[in-house]
């Protein structure tokens, strides 16, 4: 009976660590559903095989796929503009087999494609994660049209204010 008892005792311990260790990742899982739904940018995870395994709701908004169209699709069909596809995929080879990339770790600014197959410059933070024993990339989108159409004003005004001296100068000149 003794023997009986511990084994029970034994049980109903990995029993209820197994129940808070569930517990855990499931609070651990909201904690995230809840930051990444609440983001400004997209928040875009593409698998091992390149299948888009996580897709938030500002990725919705940006992309104009909702979730359902999103998962397990390739993510070059989606968002990347044709003329970059091979460039893509030739960079996702590397990082599938090693979890390093030229622009792993960066933030860098190139273009997406929207469902209406209307391009637009975005800012894109990309990481590694390693989930089992196979890479994962996680990306964070952020467009940044406005801002390019903001940055291109200003250059313009510059363009047309060094035309401006340069022609009252030519004429203090003469």
């Amino acid at each position: 009976a003794n023997s009986f008892n511990n084994m029970t005792e034994k049980l109903v311990y990995e029993m209820t660590e197994h129940m808070r260790a569930e517990n855990a990742a499931l609070e651990s899982e909201a904690k995230f559903r809840a930051i990444s739904s609440s983001a400004q940018e997209a928040i875009i995870m593409v698998d091992n095989g390149e299948d888009i395994s996580y897709w938030n709701e500002s990725a919705e908004k940006m992309f104009g796929y909702s979730q359902e169209e999103a998962i397990g699709e390739k993510l070059h069909t989606l968002i990347i503009p044709d003329r970059f596809r091979e460039e893509h995929l030739h960079g996702f080879k590397r990082f599938r087999e090693s979890g390093k990339g030229a622009i792993i770790g960066k933030i860098i600014e190139v273009e997406a494609v929207n469902k209406k197959g209307i391009e637009f410059s975005i800012e894109l933070s990309l990481s590694a994660v390693k989930l089992k024993e196979r890479w994962n990339a996680i990306g964070i989108v952020r467009d940044i049209t406005e801002r390019k159409g903001m940055q291109d004003d200003l250059r313009n005004a510059h363009a047309h204010n060094e035309q401006l001296i340069s022609s009252i100068q030519s004429i203090l000149i003469y």
